[in-house]
């Protein structure tokens, strides 16, 4: 006698795995859907965004927030974004005239309210309006970069091109553009 063994995932047999089942078979229909007029909040699972018109697993919109997710402790994380090949953007933002990703920190100088691990890449002006920005590691700027107030530089600085440098400049090494 073989006995076959059927895999179960949510996604092949979504009954078997809550209580509550939402099935659409047409594109055009959605899984679930929820709406509160009063709160002017909509959203659904498993349809096409009426944005993009792209499948999407979960949306949401609201005249204040979309989707929220909250992490309850130090190790979780309140929203997750991933590509589950590999190529895709893990999260997205866009905006027309806001801010399209926007972070902030609470508490101060303890927080932070970016954190990048790995290569980053920036097309348009990195600079800040207020604040320090801070580069661990080797970085490259291509084009003018322009550096209002002071800059703190420890180790060897290597500039290529036409240098120029206003108001007080000191150098504690040999400088050779």
């Amino acid at each position: 006698m073989v006995h076959h063994i059927i895999k179960q995932s949510p996604e092949v047999n979504p009954g078997a795995f809550t209580d509550v089942v939402g099935v659409a078979t047409d594109p055009g229909r959605m899984g679930a859907i929820g709406s509160n007029t009063a709160d002017n909040a909509f959203g659904f699972l498993a349809g096409n965004d009426l944005v993009f018109h792209q499948h999407a697993g979960v949306y949401g919109q609201s005249d204040q927030q979309g989707v929220m997710g909250i992490g309850t402790t130090s190790a979780a994380t309140g929203v997750f974004g991933g590509s589950k090949d590999g190529a895709g953007f893990g999260v997205r933002g866009e905006s027309v005239e806001g801010v399209a990703i926007q972070g902030r920190s609470f508490s101060g100088n303890k927080g932070l309210a970016g954190q990048f691990i790995g290569n980053v890449h920036v097309q348009g002006n990195p600079g800040t309006s207020s604040g320090d920005l801070r580069v661990e590691g080797t970085t490259s700027f291509g084009g003018l970069t322009t550096l209002d107030g002071g800059a703190k530089v420890t180790g060897d600085v290597e500039i290529k091109g036409t240098t120029s440098f206003g108001g007080l400049t000191t150098l504690d090494r040999m400088f050779t553009p």
